[in-house]
């Protein structure tokens, strides 16, 4: 590669070595030195936890994964097969009240997804409804654990999401 001002030739190691960031003047290197993994070392995958929790609840095959959750079996199989696969958001939360988790090990799982409960108040005050995240964080604090009446709300009240797979329902 060649740099427009000295018309000379760069090697990509070369920048990479005296690149900085532009807005900390740190080196990515000199980053992940200091970078504490601990905090985000698991023990487990969430998939792992998942089958685990699974088995708990006496959940050992796919149909009865189907049942239970609303989410097709295939999302079962693959859980078992990738131990790195995170599925949606919706089909995680269907997961957990399908289990009937309570709030902690659901938050828990959400965070090892990379999701979070989020609230959207604009829609909240706009619609006079609570958003999709507080409803379900309240269904499951209030321990509703049936799939069927949570998505039948969900629809009445025009939400676009749905817990479980669409063709399941």
């Amino acid at each position: 590669m060649q740099n427009a001002e000295n018309k000379k030739n760069v090697s990509s190691e070369d920048t990479k070595l005296k690149e900085k960031s532009s807005v900390f003047g740190i080196k990515v290197e000199d980053l992940l030195l200091n970078y504490d993994f601990c905090n985000v070392n698991y023990g487990t995958t969430l998939a792992e936890d998942i089958i685990s929790l699974c088995k708990e609840n006496g959940v050992l095959t796919d149909g009865v994964f189907q049942q239970k959750t609303c989410v097709l079996r295939v999302q079962y199989s693959r859980l078992k097969g990738d131990k790195y696969l995170i599925p949606k958001k919706e089909i995680l939360f269907s997961i957990c009240i399908g289990l009937k988790l309570d709030i902690e090990k659901t938050a828990e799982l959400m965070e090892k997804g990379g999701y979070l409960f989020t609230y959207d108040s604009k829609f909240e005050l706009e619609n006079n409804l609570p958003s999709f995240d507080r409803l379900i964080h309240d269904c499951i604090c209030l321990k509703i654990y049936d799939i069927d009446e949570i998505n039948n709300f969900l629809v009445k009240n025009g939400y676009k999401e749905r817990l479980g797979s669409r063709t399941v329902m």
